[in-house]
C-alpha cells in the first residue's frame, strides 16, 4: 500500500516525503515524462511502419497511382493515412516509379501535320536536286542583359549565418544590347555585330546593317559561289 502511494505522488509530495532537493525532483520528473512521450511516439510509429510495409498497402498505393498519376505525394499520404515520406519510399523504391514534370506540346491538327509533311518533302527534294551544294547562311538576333540571372526559389547558399549570403544586385531596367550573329552551312561564323546601346532597331536600320555588314561578309565567304 505504501509503495502504491509513492507511485501516485506528485513532485511536491515527493519533495516533502523524501526531503529531496526541488531541482533534483523536477529534473527527474521532466526526464520521465519526456521518456514516456518518446516511447509512445516510437510505439505508434512502429505500428504505422508495420502497417505500411505490407503487400496489401503497397498494392493499394499502386492502384491509386495508376488511377490518377496527377495526385501529389501529400494527397496520397492523407488518403492512405501515413506520412509523405512513406508514400515517397513506396513509389520510388517498391514500385520503381518516379515523379516527372508534365510535358507540354503544341496542339497539331491533322491538317497541320499533313501540310508540314508536304512542305518537308518539298524541302528535301529541293536540297537533293535543285540547290544541292548551294551555300546557305543562317542569322539570329538576341538581347543580352547586364542583369544577373537568378531564381528566388531555387538559388541557395549554404552557410552558417544568413549574413554570409552574398547579395544579388539588380535594377528595374537593366542595360541590354542587341547582337546579330550569322553562320554558314559550312561552319563559317561572322563576328558578332553589336547594335548601339539604346538604339531602337527598325526595318531601315536592320536593312542597312544587312547591306553594309552582313552582305560583304557573305560575299567574302562565298568567294564567287552562289548562295
Amino acid at each position: 500500500m505504501e509503495e502504491e502511494k509513492r507511485h501516485a505522488m506528485s513532485p511536491k509530495e515527493v519533495i516533502e516525503f523524501f526531503n529531496y532537493l526541488k531541482s533534483t525532483v523536477f529534473d527527474q520528473w521532466k526526464a520521465w515524462n519526456s521518456f514516456k512521450k518518446n516511447d509512445a511516439h516510437r510505439k505508434k510509429r512502429s505500428r504505422s511502419l508495420g502497417a505500411t510495409s505490407t503487400d496489401e498497402f503497397v498494392a493499394e498505393v499502386k492502384r491509386k497511382v495508376n488511377e490518377d498519376g496527377n495526385k501529389s505525394y501529400a494527397k496520397l499520404a492523407t488518403k492512405m493515412g501515413c506520412s509523405k515520406q512513406t508514400i515517397a519510399n513506396i513509389i520510388n523504391k517498391d514500385l520503381g516509379y518516379s515523379s516527372y514534370k508534365k510535358r507540354h506540346w503544341m496542339i497539331l491538327t491533322e491538317g497541320t501535320r499533313e501540310s508540314r509533311r508536304v512542305k518537308v518533302a518539298a524541302l528535301l527534294n529541293n536540297l537533293k536536286h535543285k540547290t544541292a551544294g548551294l551555300l546557305r547562311f543562317f542569322s539570329d538576333e538576341n538581347f543580352f542583359s547586364q542583369g544577373q540571372n537568378r531564381n528566388r526559389r531555387n538559388d541557395r547558399w549554404i552557410c552558417q549565418n544568413v549574413d554570409e549570403v552574398p547579395v544579388v544586385k539588380h535594377t528595374n531596367f537593366p542595360s541590354s544590347v542587341m547582337v546579330l550573329g550569322v553562320i554558314s552551312s559550312e561552319g563559317d561564323s561572322m563576328p558578332p555585330y553589336f547594335f548601339e546601346k539604346g538604339l531602337k532597331v527598325n526595318t531601315a536600320i536592320y536593312i542597312d546593317v544587312m547591306k553594309n555588314v552582313v552582305k560583304p561578309w557573305m560575299d567574302l565567304v562565298a568567294n564567287g559561289r552562289p548562295y
